[in-house]
Formats: C-alpha cells, sequence, structure tokens
C-alpha cells in the first residue's frame, strides 16, 4: 500500500530537481518544520563557508556534496524518493519564509539556492534533463533558419540555437561566449543551464515577494511558528559583520591620512570626500553619510573628525562658524551630545533609501542608484582609474584595460594620464544638474565605455534594481584585475568574477576595509 501511494505520489515529484513553482500542499508538525529547515540550513552555511571565507567555487568540494547528500539527499529508491522530495520541496518554501523579510538574508538564501541547483543539474542523467526541461514547458524561441545558417558555425553546428533575450544569458554575455543581435543572445543547447538558473531565480525572487505579502495575516494565526522563525535565523551563518574584526580603529588613523586612503573608498563615499573637497563644504545628508563612514569605517576619532570637517570647510567657513554651526553634529554623532547614542554608519539599503539628491549641491545617497546612467559611467570611470598606481609590480593600469576608446590611452605618463582623468571628471561633475536615475540616453563616450567590463555587466545589475550587485561587481572587478596583472599576466587567462559566485558587498564600510586590506596590507 506505501509503495502504491508512493508511486501515485511520484507524479508530484518526478525529478530530483525543481523550481518550486508551486507551494507545499501537504501538512508537516511542528517538529518536521524545525528539521526541514536546518536540513537545508546545513547546507546552506557549508557553502557560505567555502564561498566567502576559503574563497572557493563550492560546486567542486567534496564536503559540500557530502552535506547535501547527509541532510537533503535525493535517491532512486520510490518510498524514499518521495519523501525525501517532500521534505525538499518544504525546505526550501521554510527558508523563504525565514528570509523574506530581511534584505541580507534574502541574498544569502538565493546565492546558496543558486549553488544547490546547480549542483543537482550537475547529477542529472541526460534523459531525466531532457524530461525534466521539456516538463516545465518554456517555450523557448528557436532561431530561423537564415539566422541559423550565419551563426550555427561559431556553435559548432549544433541540431538548432535559441534566440532569447539577453538577460536571461548574461552570464554568457559578459565572458563573451554568446552572439548577440538587436537584444537577442543565440545559444547552444548545451548552455540551455544558463536558462533554467534565469527561470530558477526568476521564481525565487516572486515567491519571496508573494511570502513577504502574506506574512501579514499569517503571523496572527501561526503566532508559534512564527516566533520561532528568530531561533532558525540564529542558526543560518548570514549578515555576520566578521569583516568588522579587520577594522582600522586602534591604528590611530589622523585626519591627514584621509587623503591617501580615500582611493579604497566604495564610489559613494570617495564622491562625497571628492566634492567635500572641491567645494569646501557638504550639505547635512552628505555630512552625516560621510562623517559616520569615517567614523565607523575608517575608525577615525572624535579629535581627528573634529580638525577632518574644520580643514574641509576652509574657505566657506571660519573656526568660530564651524563651532559654532558643526561641530555640535559631529559631537552628537559620536555619542558625546544629546541623547548619547553611539550612531553607527549607513548600510547600503538606508543609502538607497534615502530621498533622491534634488539639487545640484546635493550628494548623498547611492551613486548606482541616484545617478543617472550616463553620469553613472563616467564617474566609475574615474574612480577606477584611480587605481592605475595601486599596483606597483605592473605597468599596466586598470583605466587603460576599461577605457578601450580612451584619447589618452597610449600616454605612457601615467601621473599626466590620471591628472587628464580627474580634470575630465570634475569638469563633468561640475556640469551635472540632477541625479536622476532616468537619463533616456547616454552620450557618444559613455555608450562606447558601456562596450567594456566592467560597465556592461554593471549597467545590466542597474537596470534589474540590483544595486548591491552592481557595486559588489566593482569592487571584485577591481581586485581580479589587480591580481592578474600583479602576476605580470603569467596566469592562463583573467577570469572576470561571477554575479553568482561572488560575495555581496552590502555595506560601504565592509567595501573598504576589503579594499584596504587587500591593496594596502599586502
Amino acid at each position: 500500500m506505501d509503495s502504491l501511494i508512493s508511486i501515485l505520489s511520484l507524479d508530484k515529484y518526478p525529478y530530483a530537481i525543481s523550481l518550486y513553482r508551486e507551494s507545499p500542499k501537504f501538512e508537516i508538525s511542528f517538529e518536521d518544520f524545525e528539521e526541514y529547515a536546518i536540513r537545508r540550513i546545513n547546507i546552506f552555511n557549508i557553502i557560505s563557508y567555502f564561498r566567502d571565507q576559503k574563497q572557493t567555487n563550492p560546486l567542486y568540494i567534496d564536503e559540500v556534496n557530502q552535506c547535501v547528500e547527509n541532510n537533503l539527499p535525493l535517491t532512486n529508491n520510490i518510498q524514499k524518493n518521495v519523501k525525501q522530495r517532500r521534505i525538499d520541496h518544504a525546505s526550501h518554501y521554510i527558508l523563504l519564509l525565514l528570509c523574506c523579510h530581511d534584505y541580507n538574508m534574502k541574498e544569502w538564501l538565493i546565492k546558496n539556492e543558486i549553488v544547490l541547483f546547480k549542483l543537482r543539474l550537475k547529477k542529472l542523467g541526460a534523459q531525466e534533463k531532457t524530461d525534466f526541461i521539456k516538463s516545465l514547458n518554456l517555450k523557448l524561441q528557436r532561431a530561423s533558419p537564415q539566422e541559423y545558417q550565419e551563426y550555427c558555425e561559431y556553435y559548432n553546428y549544433p541540431i538548432y540555437l535559441y534566440k532569447v533575450p539577453f538577460e536571461m544569458v548574461t552570464d554568457l554575455v559578459k565572458t563573451r561566449n554568446v552572439i548577440l543581435k538587436k537584444g537577442y543572445a543565440f545559444i547552444s543547447p548545451d548552455d540551455i543551464d544558463y536558462i533554467l538558473l534565469y527561470y530558477f531565480i526568476q521564481t525565487i525572487d516572486e515567491n519571496l515577494n508573494i511570502i513577504a505579502k502574506s506574512t501579514g495575516f499569517l503571523e496572527e494565526e501561526f503566532e508559534y511558528v512564527f516566533s520561532h522563525l528568530e531561533t532558525l535565523k540564529e542558526k543560518c551563518q548570514c549578515n555576520t559583520e566578521h569583516w568588522r574584526n579587520n577594522s582600522l580603529k586602534g591604528q590611530n588613523i589622523n585626519h591627514i591620512q584621509i587623503e591617501m586612503l580615500s582611493k579604497y573608498f566604495p564610489p559613494c563615499m570617495n564622491f562625497l570626500f571628492l566634492k567635500l573637497k572641491e567645494r569646501n563644504h557638504l550639505k547635512f545628508d552628505g555630512r552625516m553619510q560621510f562623517g559616520l563612514f569615517l567614523k565607523c569605517g575608517v575608525g577615525l576619532s572624535l579629535a581627528e573628525s573634529l580638525i577632518f570637517w574644520e580643514k574641509a570647510f576652509q574657505g566657506t567657513v571660519d573656526s568660530l562658524e564651524f563651532q559654532k554651526r558643526y561641530s555640535y553634529n559631529i559631537r552628537h554623532n559620536y555619542g558625546k551630545e544629546g541623547s548619547r547614542i553611539d550612531y553607527t554608519s549607513f548600510d547600503c539599503q538606508q543609502l538607497q533609501n534615502f530621498n533622491e539628491p534634488s539639487s545640484f549641491d546635493h550628494f548623498h545617497g547611492c551613486p548606482f542608484k541616484h545617478f543617472s546612467k550616463d553620469n553613472l559611467i563616467n564617474y566609475l570611470n574615474y574612480y577606477i582609474s584611480q587605481y592605475t598606481n595601486v599596483n606597483t609590480k605592473s605597468n599596466h593600469s586598470i583605466s587603460s584595460i576599461t577605457n578601450n576608446n580612451n584619447n589618452n590611452n597610449n600616454n605612457n605618463n601615467n601621473s599626466k594620464k590620471n591628472n587628464n582623468e580627474k580634470k575630465k571628471f570634475q569638469n563633468n561633475m561640475n556640469s551635472y544638474t540632477s541625479f536622476s536615475s532616468t537619463s533616456s540616453s547616454l552620450s557618444s563616450s559613455s555608450t562606447s565605455l558601456l562596450q567594456s567590463e566592467p560597465f556592461f555587466t554593471i549597467i545590466n545589475e542597474v537596470n534589474q534594481k540590483k544595486y548591491n550587485h552592481a557595486c559588489s561587481y566593482l569592487f571584485h572587478y577591481i581586485q581580479s584585475y589587480d591580481k592578474y596583472y600583479s602576476r605580470n599576466r603569467t596566469m592562463d587567462k583573467f577570469n572576470l568574477p561571477s554575479i553568482d559566485s561572488m560575495e555581496i558587498i552590502n555595506h560601504p564600510d565592509k567595501f573598504f576595509l576589503y579594499n584596504y586590506n587587500y591593496f594596502v596590507k599586502k
């Protein structure tokens, strides 16, 4: 009888992989709820460990595969098969519920679900994979006979080619392993995994939004379950700030060093520092954003901070006016005035939620969200050029690599080149009247830059409103280039960072500390 039930139930779970399009339609006990969640958390914790702390690809780590087998195995035994797939199904949705309201946990969940999905794709037999793809009814468009004849030789003459919007296969696009035409990518059936991954991520995003909107009325009915979610969250190795162990606090950073350190700031803080130098002033929101970053990220003491700001404002306010108008707020941020709260710096999500800078003299917020695309590309072009002389072992510069159309690329005088870049940037910045993110067109120079890395990938992430991904890609891109050129290009090839596998930088302090420890301490 049990075998018959299992065979009938197998219709709901015919494959050892799923996009989880439908929520579970069966009941589980409270004890099972906890057990199933912990099984999936165990897998995600070990994936996170190897990806974030060991900086290795979890797909090829034996310990990761063994952890999956120990916690969520999917065997061929019929009776065990159905039970295992029900557990897998339930555990996926429990973690969606667990993570749906926390940005960092959602990022953690999606990154780890992607790895688990890829692991299972690797293990599928050829026929099972074909049947699974057919069951999804994706209705993918195929290239026309004319298009096939034009491009088939580049793909080793497959039986047919798929024609899909390029956004579905961004990993292939950024590694230049696909032909693009009028917004469409032509891909071989061998690359179908990229399309499956696109639909998988899309489904997770949709389900997270649905669950987040539903928790309000569910929480009242299942209060005992929701109260237990916090306990489960504590088991997730997510949202930890172990990176703060490398803080510069205690290193006696002084105000004079800020100039030197500024090139390692994240774009949002680097831009504020440039505008502060240019104008000898920042509006309140900009001062709060940059001041708390100097305090918490850089580790600038209150005494040094007061000196820094007073010197920065020289030319616009005298010492007496500075003491009257500005010193109180600085001391307040350090918990020495008013309610004496020891304020922390803003994370990326908070900066993105700032009101959009509305006039030419407001510069706070997140460049990836609040700049027009044209302004963003021009600024990032300058930002990357700052790293030209970071690597003293190589004569190559990051800016010359990414700016293939820059007229100064052939200039062998790096110092002169940097000055030209800076003047060009400052002229661009001075001409900006707004930071609208709805710019309808790009200048010709920006359009040419957009053809190169990292601009194409960054703008693609910005278009999807994945601002943290865009900034994180920039961070990993710069360091990857440095690793490549510091070895005098003896590596077989330069490996561009992968959006799926890279660590997401979700705090300006984290960006700076990682950057500082990589470029300065090494």
